[in-house]
């Protein structure tokens, strides 16, 4: 699925379901947010996006924590889930969110050039914030940060369309999974 398939997907189970996404972008500095706004009357269900590329404003803005950054990094899964529910924490109307990190860029050191990291959570009914998916990839064969950071809001939204869809789902009972 292409990525603006995938975000209107997303719209779609959103508006279906009454239910809000916040996003948490590095990697992909906001192309995420930038495709979803794109969708006319997307501002109903999405409450925007903090783009945060430098390791101080993942740890000002949604407190990721130095251990995490030195035993992780910033462009790690560990990451990528503390801005997930970081920004969910942070946006109490929001019931869904994305983050995203990875080395994408032309300075990535070689051994993990092109490696990008997905994580989905969503609050639950108690109100207690559940990572419901990640995912670990990579972009390499992709060349230029453009073309990557596309590739990779591409596996987000695609990501997060099947979590939406797989959390809609009925079975022969009609009991939603997920």
């Amino acid at each position: 699925m292409n990525a603006e398939a995938a975000a209107k997907e997303v719209a779609r189970l959103l508006v279906e379901r009454n239910e809000k996404l916040v996003l948490a972008e590095s990697c992909t500095a906001g192309n995420i947010a930038a495709t979803l706004g794109r969708i006319d009357g997307i501002s109903n269900n999405f409450c925007g996006s903090a783009v945060v590329y430098r390791p101080e404003t993942k740890k000002e803005w949604l407190a990721v924590t130095d251990k995490t950054i030195d035993k992780h990094t910033c462009e790690s899964l560990a990451c990528a889930i503390k801005i997930a529910t970081g920004v969910l924490e942070s946006t109490p109307e929001a019931t869904w969110a994305l983050g995203i990190v990875g080395h994408i860029g032309a300075g990535a050191p070689k051994e993990v050039d092109g490696d990008i990291y997905v994580c989905i959570a969503k609050r639950k009914k108690n109100g207690k914030i559940k990572v419901r998916y990640t995912f670990e990839g990579s972009v390499k064969p992709i060349s230029g940060r453009h073309a990557r950071q596309g590739a990779a809001t591409e596996i987000g939204l695609s990501a997060l369309a099947q979590d939406l869809q797989r959390k809609s789902n009925t079975n022969k009972n009609g009991k939603k999974h997920g």
